[in-house]
């Protein structure tokens, strides 16, 4: 007998489970779809599951939002490439603006859902700590060439100007505002970058 109450126990978590991942999924599924702000009746239509089941596995939409962008996090890691610092500088910039082409595709919907949900938010915290790991990125990927400059101002002066070069509210103006292709936008991300370096 209580055997079997703990297969129950067990069927009903992994229920669970995937009840919950369904909800995430349809939430990432909406907002890549190009809906910034789904409510959470959109989601459960998505999910094909009753209305109060969204707040059955979720206190409310902020945690889904929080869990959303954590597993999309996890999506994006294959994104996060570091770069062979030993190949020639012309080489790194095109293959480190090439990787935030990808990146910054896969993330921009997410991103902007995130922005809209508002930056005092946890969901604004997970950007702040993806931007500084951006920098990191952007920033060894070049030190050589960021280490060569002697003078302390112009270094720090380049390196920020490097980090906004190839930061995601960058690649947002060229491909929203701009209306760059993802290539022409990677492209413009290239010039930046030599002639920073």
């Amino acid at each position: 007998m209580q055997t079997a109450n703990v297969r129950a126990s067990d069927g009903r978590e992994q229920r669970s489970r995937r009840t919950r991942a369904a909800i995430v999924g349809a939430w990432l599924d909406i907002v890549e779809s190009g809906m910034a702000a789904p409510t959470a009746r959109d989601v459960a239509e998505r999910a094909g599951i009753a209305l109060r089941t969204v707040f059955q596995h979720f206190d409310d939409l902020e945690e889904l939002h929080t869990s959303a962008a954590v597993v999309h996090f996890s999506r994006i890691e294959p994104f996060l490439v570091q770069i062979d610092l030993r190949a020639p500088v012309e080489e790194r910039v095109v293959a480190f603006c090439d990787s935030r082409r990808r990146l910054f595709e896969r993330i921009s919907p997410v991103r902007r859902a995130a922005i809209y949900r508002s930056m005092s938010s946890n969901l604004g915290t997970l950007i702040r700590d993806a931007d500084e790991m951006f920098e990191r990125l952007a920033l060894a990927a070049f030190e050589n060439e960021l280490s060569a400059v002697t003078d302390e101002r112009r270094n720090r002066l380049v390196r920020q100007a490097l980090v906004v070069s190839l930061s995601w509210p960058n690649w947002d103006y060229l491909r929203g505002i701009r209306m760059l292709s993802p290539d022409d936008a990677s492209m413009v991300l290239q010039v930046q970058c030599r002639s920073l370096l």
